[in-house]
């Protein structure tokens, strides 16, 4: 490792280079001083009188977008070709793409131009339905082809095999796509990668999963030990949703412990009993002190209430997986006893009576 006071060395066979010009390669600073030398260019473009008629003038460091009527596109683009270069910034025309429906006489011919609004920045695409379906198909079969290579590995060294499968082959191949594509666009293309990665998933293992199980396994930790998300299911939710949801299918068997308790409250409610969601106990700072009870039912006797706190466990969770391999149940046992103790003294001091439900 090099001091910050000397220029590091670059080796090429027998010859040393020394680096002195511009950040390093994986310098967390890069993109930092790449950004701030830009947003005076990008002020230039937003200040100027000519291109007030500019709609889209966005950046993701030298990916940008610019978007108007074709005069202030235009001026936007001399600003950049002008002022850009004393910055350290050099446009390639040929990398450059343009769409317009009008006259594009404006812009230099070195520029590829076309009048179909089918393009992909950023590496997702953007246009009609054939367009955006054609490039997820053909991103798909990339990654395809990897896994049938996966199952080469599988004869020598099959925990090898699920490693790269889970962490380098499977999900993380298509999330970008997945959240920035239209699922109506996709889903069909990421469904057969998913029957791609679960026929991969049972070469590499051996384990010929039924459903339910495929569908545990595509959940994300510490719910699976496989981690295989779903890159279909992950689709076909809103964005706002993917960092917690990732591939929960709300369709199966498998289900929240905030839809259990949705679920037991209800039941209670149509049975006429008197039932309150989320209690809170004040016991703490804590959420799971001030609102302790996910669903307290009152005893209309006067002892004491039931304080039913909700829980969903696994089977496959690495604490209780041997145990649970040679004792059914143990799972929701183990999770019955932990709430118990966590719960049972607190409980007591607000009258309640702790009850678990594990599963």
């Amino acid at each position: 490792m090099h001091g910050l006071g000397r220029h590091p060395s670059l080796w090429h066979i027998m010859v040393i280079l020394s680096s002195e010009v511009g950040v390093q390669q994986g310098d967390p600073l890069g993109p930092l001083l790449f950004s701030a030398a830009l947003q005076k260019l990008i002020l230039s473009i937003h200040n100027d009188k000519s291109c007030t008629d500019l709609r889209l003038n966005v950046w993701y460091l030298d990916d940008g977008v610019l978007a108007g009527h074709p005069t202030s596109v235009s001026r936007a683009l001399d600003i950049i070709q002008s002022d850009g270069p004393p910055l350290g910034f050099h446009v390639n025309l040929k990398k450059c793409e343009l769409f317009s429906s009008s006259d594009t006489s404006l812009f230099p011919t070195s520029i590829p131009s076309s009048n179909i609004p089918n393009f992909e920045p950023l590496g997702v695409p953007i246009g009609d339905t054939a367009f955006c379906s054609s490039f997820i198909a053909r991103k798909c079969s990339s990654p395809s082809a990897l896994l049938s290579h996966l199952e080469d590995i599988e004869s020598s060294d099959p925990h090898v095999a699920l490693s790269l499968l889970r962490h380098c082959a499977s999900f993380c191949k298509l999330i970008h796509l997945a959240r920035g594509t239209p699922s109506k666009s996709a889903v069909e293309a990421l469904k057969d990668f998913d029957l791609a990665v679960a026929n991969c998933f049972t070469k590499c293992t051996g384990l010929d999963l039924s459903v339910d199980a495929w569908k545990q396994a595509q959940l994300s930790p510490p719910v699976s030990v496989h981690s295989l998300l779903s890159n279909s299911c992950t689709f076909t939710l809103p964005v706002s949703q993917l960092s917690l949801l990732k591939s929960w299918d709300f369709t199966s068997t498998l289900v929240s412990s905030t839809l259990l308790s949705s679920g037991v409250f209800e039941a209670c409610r149509l049975a006429s009993l008197s039932v309150r969601l989320e209690a809170g106990g004040g016991l703490g700072k804590d959420k799971a002190l001030t609102r302790p009870a996910d669903v307290l039912v009152s005893n209309p006797s006067g002892s004491a209430s039931a304080a039913y706190d909700i829980t969903v466990t696994s089977p496959l969770n690495p604490s209780i997986i041997l145990e649970a391999g040679v004792s059914p149940g143990s799972a929701a046992k183990a999770a019955e006893v932990r709430k118990h103790s966590k719960y049972d003294a607190k409980f007591s001091e607000l009258g309640w009576r702790c009850t678990p439900l594990a599963v």
